[in-house]
């Protein structure tokens, strides 16, 4: 009696787009990789359990266009914030940075000298010199 396991034939099924091909030699976790046409037409491997199971919905073309269109979103938010060439948001947080030694926004120390400056349309402007 043959108690082993014997793995299911995806052969030729189409699963959320994505066409099985044919089952390679190439073992992965314990499980064979598949050969897979995307339904962007691009040809990947993958165990066929993850297809059928639905956790595979695309060969990555898909992650692609979800990441550029987050991209645009971003950079659309992030160029509502400038002003002039000024990022108005940076300018509105009073918090101090870790390594600010001064106490003050806008105040470092240059040699044994205190440097009041402000940066405006991307240009570092020296307030005074202490």
């Amino acid at each position: 009696m043959d108690t082993k396991f014997k793995a299911k034939d995806y052969s030729n099924m189409c699963v959320n787009g994505i066409l099985i091909l044919e089952k390679t030699d190439i073992q992965k976790r314990g499980a064979y990789l598949w050969k897979c046409k995307c339904h962007c037409g691009n040809i990947f491997y993958t165990q066929g359990y993850r297809i059928a199971n639905g956790e595979i919905k695309s060969c990555g073309c898909s992650r692609k266009v979800y990441r550029d269109d987050n991209f645009k979103k971003a950079l659309n938010k992030l160029q509502e914030g400038f002003v002039e060439g000024t990022f108005i948001p940076l300018i509105k947080n009073n918090k101090l940075r870790s390594n600010n030694t001064s106490g003050h926004i806008g105040v470092s120390k240059k040699g044994n000298k205190w440097v009041a400056r402000i940066n405006v349309s991307g240009k570092s402007i020296n307030l005074r010199l202490f």
